[in-house]
């Protein structure tokens, strides 16, 4: 049982009316671990709280697989006193088309409602301090963090000001064609813009540091990569399985390093040229890894 800011062990089971429970008695706080089948329901608002004993419980959160998939469901209220849902609650919802976010919820990713394909409608309380929705992409309220868009556009523009892309942000979005980045963007999370097989093109902007782990694997029509000189780590498998990427482009004015034990470019080396600036092109041939790209040449112009 996953657990949050408090232990397990300072909640204890309870169930009533097909529902499971942790329940906290000190502070009277409640968690759904499991949930009666929505099943042919087209409206539903998660509860906010629960009288048990005659004592009302405010319902904190919706532990993992406590929802199954609910295909006729089409209008989905997330109350005020939920702060967090686990991933994969409502993950396969094909006729959804609308969801509120109360004030409490403090993270959101594609995994909890998944990417509904008739979604019109998603609405966070302006209340909310911690998330807020621009333009059909959801943010952190500081403006730091895109965090995930709903409705699969084939066009992403992520706003000025944002620093980091978090994890599964844009995951399989088989619309996708093409996305703008910040030149304020530092780094982009694990599987934050994998699974989009008709994007075909990524340039990173100058200042950017970071691509964690699969950040764009998965990738079927990715053709070009540009990563700026100022790329710091190459996480492990960040272009695995993109195998029509043509040309990767790095401006790095040394070798870009990255873990010993990833196999990655090998993957890809046999079909794609490596672009690097002029006086590093026989370190990279040199290099263990990079060494393994059949044609390494120069920049040939600066974009």
């Amino acid at each position: 049982m996953s657990t949050i800011e408090q232990g397990a062990s300072e909640r204890r089971n309870y169930k009533q009316g097909g529902y499971e429970y942790l329940l906290n008695d000190e502070e009277k706080t409640a968690w759904i671990v499991k949930a009666p089948s929505i099943g042919r329901c087209r409206r539903f608002r998660i509860p906010n709280h629960v009288i048990i004993n005659g004592e009302r419980y405010e319902i904190e959160r919706v532990e993992i697989g406590a929802y199954k998939k609910a295909k006729c469901l089409k209008h989905l209220v997330v109350p005020d006193s939920i702060l967090f849902i686990d991933e994969y609650n409502f993950s396969s919802l094909p006729n959804l088309r609308s969801i509120y976010i109360g004030k409490g919820l403090k993270q959101l990713t594609s995994w909890i409602f998944g990417n509904p394909p008739k979604l019109n409608s998603f609405e966070i309380s302006r209340e909310n301090p911690h998330l807020c929705i621009e333009h059909g992409i959801v943010y952190t309220k500081d403006g730091k963090c895109a965090v995930t868009n709903p409705f699969m556009p084939k066009l992403i523009v992520v706003k000025e000001g944002v620093e980091f892309i978090a994890s599964v942000a844009f995951w399989w979005n088989h619309k996708l064609e093409a996305i703008q980045f910040p030149s304020t963007l530092k780094r982009i999370g694990d599987n934050s813009i994998a699974g989009c097989p008709r994007l075909r093109s990524v340039t990173l902007p100058e200042g950017f540091l970071e691509c964690i782990v699969q950040s764009f694997q998965d990738n079927e029509g990715l053709e070009i990569v540009d990563l700026p000189s100022t790329i710091k780590s190459y996480g492990c498998e960040t272009f695995n399985n993109c195998p029509n990427l043509h040309t990767l482009i790095i401006r790095t004015n040394h070798v870009l390093e990255v873990n010993r034990w990833i196999n990655e470019p090998i993957d890809f080396s046999s079909h794609c040229t490596l672009k690097v600036p002029q006086e590093l092109i026989e370190e990279y041939r040199q290099h263990p890894l990079w060494g393994k790209f059949k044609d390494i040449v120069a920049i040939d112009k600066i974009i």
